[in-house]
């Protein structure tokens, strides 16, 4: 009977439709995907009981006195059908007229199998006797099951649907929204308790308002009889008549085909405006038929109130950001204006032949502290860059050797001044020539190692620059590290000391600083795709380091600018150009005069940007050195109408502003500007932006190196000085007096010119240990530890 079985197995779809089609002759079984899986069920359990039969009955299939038709293990699957059924109300004769045709659609099954007609008919009788067997054994058990059981079943069903009941109203008046049940006609058929307090109807509370003017009793407080009373009430009205509001969307979601929908909406009276959140989900029977919707209420007007807060708080937020970076590039450029001028008199002075080395320490001293002045406006102005996400990142070819030995240099000084140690570990692989934003990683380091003086009172600080690996063809990581003898850091302390204004310690105000530093600096290391840490214990110092990856460059493609010490003239065969100088501070227009007129150009005025373009059109210059903030017509308006013109378009300008931001110079250079300088600037840049966009040549005085400086200043050049000299300038130097110092110098000038010149070279570059060696060589008082310093 192999072909019979693979016929039941193969054919569960064909039966399960012609089940249906009989089965709906007798009984309405609905439609949808619940009630195909159900009949699908129905249709495996009697196929595997056909073929169970076949493997453990065939071929003695016939009735016998004595079988025990309720317990047979073929008929199992329809005893326990039958119980179902009974339970659900169906009567022994229904079921017995469903059986009927279920037999008949394993029959059409057989005679549609295409089998020879012997074995046809022997697969006929098999169904015909089986279904029978089946049918008998659910007939026994139903007349075996007396009437004080089923009593018994239905008293244990009622007690279970009743708890189920009991449940279920607790959760649907537990609910603290409202809940409504609607039929098919969109009538209310029952609403819980938060519902009937809401829709307050009893007149307890100004009856009807809310039914009339959509407004909802906010207030009531409603006892639980009244809520009674309330439901009876609107039981039966149709739920459109309470809310009106929600016929759209509740017409939409019935026509349609989800499940449950969530819509918002603003309900609005004379007093208040309060905002709902409203679910519908769509009630459906076994068959998947519709039966109505349940409709939940949820009052979100307090989140509601809360996000518009939220929202309102975060536009203020954003407009305080704003007003603080406004603030801050207002500060900034009313900061550098001043600046400008005196960094800039004081490089005009510096320039002079015959400033004494005196005066030009104190020159130097106003140039450090205008430049730490600028130092801390960049932070305050960074960090705002910062906040707001506006750095960008500006990489060129940069040479890092030549950054390490400037900070040595410049470090060296600042040390003896605390009468510290300053020392420099650089590794052989450390490279040289790396494409970087040279500006930030200078920053960075100066942040670091500043930071580090200031909080050791004894001992030194180590600034450590090495290559650590190399990435990949052309990319490598660098690495440096600070290390103080100062008062260490906890380790709890760690990450919060890169918080911005963050102090550490009992410093002294006047020592403390803005509390930026480090944490601009590892927002420049992460920006550079680095991390940024620090190590050490209390009492131990500490070592600041991060790490950054450079791409690494040949010398070839560095951009090489011949070595020259300072302009003093203009090259010859070249015209006399007219420079047009647009800035409404006079200190800011002599300052250029200062710079420019000893090379010969032709410069004229203009105190605003209407002045500037009316001096164009009189005299067109070569080059406009143009201010940006002007009154009556600023710098830039003034570039777009010189611009416009044929020969402006031919003449160059270059922008000199107080404004720091990156926004500020893209948007100069997009009104026309050709260059960009900021306040304050050095007399370099100012040279170098012509040498750029006119081409001007210029004359440099050859520069002296300290190497060749230190090549002249020997024993045999010294000895030639008085011991009493000597003696002063080498008790000046031990104590690094500058004032002490410069005086000596002068004193040697009477004596000797030449030399005077060159130990004035060496102390213009503060090189006072290397003098301070020589000097003693010179009166015989050198020993070891002053050749170990001399040459660190």
């Amino acid at each position: 009977m192999s072909r019979f079985k693979e016929l039941l197995r193969s054919n569960e779809d064909w039966l399960m439709k012609r089940l249906l089609y009989h089965a709906r002759r007798v009984i309405d079984i609905g439609d949808g995907a619940s009630v195909e899986e159900a009949w699908r069920r129905c249709v495996r359990g009697l196929s595997g009981a056909l073929i169970k039969g076949l493997e453990t009955r065939y071929p003695d299939f016939e009735f016998r006195q004595g079988d025990d038709f309720r317990h047979d293990p073929l008929c199992a699957f329809m005893v326990n059908t039958a119980i179902r059924h009974r339970e659900r109300g169906i009567s022994l004769e229904m079921f017995h007229a469903l059986m009927v045709y279920y037999k008949q659609a394993w029959l059409d099954l057989v005679r549609h199998g295409g089998f020879e007609a012997d074995y046809e008919a022997v697969c006929l009788k098999y169904v015909t006797r089986m279904f029978d067997r089946m049918m008998v054994a659910f007939c026994a058990e139903w007349a075996e099951t007396d009437q004080s059981k089923l009593i018994e079943e239905l008293q244990v069903r009622n007690r279970a649907m009743s708890r189920e009941k009991d449940r279920y109203l607790t959760i649907f008046e537990g609910v603290p929204n409202p809940v409504f049940i609607i039929d098919e006609q969109n009538r209310i058929v029952d609403l819980n308790l938060a519902a009937s307090v809401m829709l307050d109807v009893s007149g307890t509370q100004g009856a009807q308002y809310y039914l009339k003017t959509v407004t909802l009793a906010a207030d009531s407080r409603v006892d639980k009889d009244t809520a009674d009373e309330n439901s009876g009430v609107l039981l039966g009205k149709p739920i459109i008549e309470i809310f009106p509001w929600l016929a759209h969307d509740l017409d939409n979601f019935i026509a349609g085909s989800d499940s449950s929908v969530s819509v918002e909406e603003e309900i609005r009276n004379p007093e208040e405006t309060r905002y709902f959140n409203i679910t519908l989900s769509r009630i459906l029977d076994m068959r998947e038929v519709f039966g109505g919707v349940i409709i939940i209420l949820e009052d979100i007007t307090a989140r509601k109130q809360a996000a518009e807060e939220l929202c309102l708080a975060k536009e203020a937020a954003e407009a305080a950001n704003r007003v603080k970076s406004v603030f801050f590039a207002s500060m900034s450029h009313e900061l550098r204006t001043p600046l400008n001028a005196v960094l800039g008199f004081s490089q005009v002075m510096k320039n002079s032949r015959d400033a004494t080395v005196e005066q030009l320490e104190n020159l130097n001293i106003i140039t450090r502290s205008g430049e730490h002045l600028l130092h801390l406006i960049n932070n305050v102005l960074d960090m705002s860059k910062i906040e707001s996400g506006r750095v960008e990142l500006e990489e060129s070819p940069f040479d890092l050797h030549q950054l390490v030995q400037e900070i040595k240099s410049l470090m060296y000084v600042r040390a003896h001044e605390k009468e510290l140690n300053f020392t420099l570990e650089q590794s052989q692989d450390l490279p040289r020539h790396i494409a970087v934003d040279g500006g930030k990683l200078r920053q960075v380091l100066f942040n670091l190692i500043g930071n580090a003086m200031k909080f050791t009172k004894q001992g030194g600080v180590t600034l450590r620059a090495m290559g650590t690996q190399q990435e990949a063809a052309g990319r490598a990581c660098v690495r440096f590290e600070v290390e103080d003898t100062g008062p260490g850091i906890r380790m709890e302390d760690r990450e919060r000391i890169f918080a911005p204004f963050v102090q550490l310690g009992d410093q002294p105000p006047t020592e403390a600083g803005t509390g930026l530093g480090l944490a601009i600096s590892k927002q420049y290391v992460e920006l550079m795709g680095g991390r940024v840490g620090v190590a050490g214990e209390p009492g131990k110092g500490s070592v600041f380091y991060f790490e950054i990856p450079v791409t690494v460059l040949s010398p070839e493609t560095m951009y090489a600018s011949p070595p020259h010490g300072r302009a003093i003239g203009m090259a010859e065969g070249q015209p006399r150009y007219r420079l047009l100088i647009a800035e409404d501070q006079p200190d800011n227009r002599l300052l250029l005069h200062k710079l420019l007129e000893p090379f010969g150009f032709d410069l004229r005025d203009a105190a605003n940007g209407q002045e500037a373009v009316a001096i164009f059109e009189q005299w067109p210059p070569h080059l406009i050195w143009m201010d940006i903030r002007m009154p009556i017509m600023d710098g830039l308006e003034a570039t777009r109408h010189i611009k416009a013109t044929d020969a402006g378009a031919q003449t160059r300008i270059v922008a000199i502003t107080a404004h720091a931001l990156e926004k500020d110079r893209r948007e100069i250079l997009a009104a026309g500007c050709d260059d960009f300088i900021r306040k304050p600037y050095k007399d370099v840049e100012i040279l170098e932006a012509l040498t750029k966009n006119l081409g001007v040549r210029f004359v440099y005085e050859e520069e002296t190196t300290p190497a060749a400086v230190a090549m002249e200043l020997n024993a045999a050049a010294l000895v030639e000085l008085p011991d009493e000299l000597l003696n002063t300038l080498e008790q000046a130097l031990s104590r690094i007096d500058i004032g002490a110092v410069g005086r000596a110098i002068e004193e040697i000038r009477a004596h000797h010119p030449s030399l005077a010149g060159a130990l004035a070279a060496v102390a213009r570059d503060l090189q006072f240990g290397r003098m301070l060696w020589m000097v003693r060589a010179t009166l015989g008082e050198t020993g070891p530890e002053d050749e170990t310093c001399i040459k660190k």
